[in-house]
């Protein structure tokens, strides 16, 4: 169910998008390197269901993670397992003659 309070805040998010509030905040926090993003992904990390499925799909040898134990799946070059920050930043192809 949806409350008062919630359609007031999802206002004023939409608010934020549609003036480019946030789009501004967004490309500024990736130039910083993403700190509140990381802190944010921490703490998702550390919630019980979290480190549960982390437990289960390492069992799964068919899931990245679960490839990552048994040898399967895994291909070269791919090293780090950790996500990449987001980038707001459009990614520009160079300009072909």
């Amino acid at each position: 169910m949806i409350s008062p309070a919630v359609r007031a805040e999802m206002r004023r998010l939409l608010a934020d998008i549609r003036s480019g509030a946030f789009a501004k905040e967004w490309i500024a926090e990736s130039r910083a390197g993403a700190p509140r993003f990381n802190e944010l992904r921490r703490k998702a990390q550390q919630q019980p269901i979290e480190q549960v499925g982390a437990l289960l799909r390492a069992m799964m040898p068919w899931t990245e993670e679960g490839a990552r134990g048994s040898g399967l799946g895994t291909r070269k070059g791919q090293g780090s397992s950790e996500p990449l920050a987001p980038s707001p930043e459009p990614r520009r192809e160079p300009l072909r003659a």
